[in-house]
């Protein structure tokens, strides 16, 4: 059963697409949000660094209005949610959802080069739906074309962990500092997009200015590529 907070139309669209809302965001659709705690960078880091992601929580209202666009665009948009957001935010036509399942099952990665190596396989965007962060905090996601390998507990290898490392301290640590960078690669369960791969960007302090060169660039470092900046 939907939550009361949604309207009689919203209600519609969820029991015709069989939507059941898990415990989880019942009880947090139950909180005002003037009763929201915010999550701090501290709060962040220490989740973060601890792999407590399920407490990385969006605002109530969000939350809401994320559930309503998800089973609006899974009800209107030709390819879904992924379809959407390969055509629409990526610009990714060529990478249809054939692709995108052989490229996870392939033990060669089928972009043109290795992971976060070639500005063609690479984006990144504003989180259209971001956690509910203090102002100081920008939420980034990485996207790429290349499969991320993960070890057989579903965590990352070490080669994958190193590899984002390098990206994230090339882009967004060189402009910000270290100390205001931290990233994260969502479980599977927790994806809301698990078929496009994707790791999560949390930056303290960015101007408009940095973060703006972040998403207009072909990845966000003025046309360098990552290879150049290691050099």
């Amino acid at each position: 059963m939907p939550h009361p907070i949604f309207t009689p139309t919203e209600v519609a669209l969820l029991t015709s697409a069989n939507y059941i809302l898990s415990p989880k965001d019942h009880a947090q659709l139950s909180t005002p949000d003037d009763q929201f705690t915010r999550l701090s960078w501290q709060m962040v880091k220490e989740i973060i660094q601890e792999n407590r992601l399920e407490e990385l929580k969006r605002l109530p209202s969000d939350l809401r209005r994320y559930i309503i666009w998800c089973e609006t665009i899974r009800r209107d948009y030709d390819g879904g949610v992924m379809g959407y957001i390969l055509r629409e935010r990526l610009g990714w036509d060529n990478l249809g959802e054939g692709e995108v399942e052989k490229r996870r099952r392939s033990v060669v990665p089928s972009g043109k080069g290795g992971l976060f190596e070639v500005e063609d396989d690479v984006k990144i965007l504003t989180n259209d739906w971001p956690y509910g962060l203090t102002p100081d905090i920008t939420h980034l996601v990485v996207w790429t074309k290349t499969p991320i390998p993960i070890a057989e507990d579903g965590d990352l290898t070490p080669s994958s962990r190193r590899s984002i490392d390098e990206f994230v301290d090339a882009v967004f640590s060189s402009a910000v500092g270290k100390e205001n960078v931290v990233w994260f690669k969502n479980w599977r369960s927790l994806q809301s997009v698990p078929s496009v791969e994707h790791i999560h960007v949390l930056v303290r302090g960015a101007t408009e200015k940095v973060v703006r060169e972040w998403v207009e660039g072909p990845w966000g470092t003025k046309g360098e590529s990552v290879g150049k900046l290691r050099n």
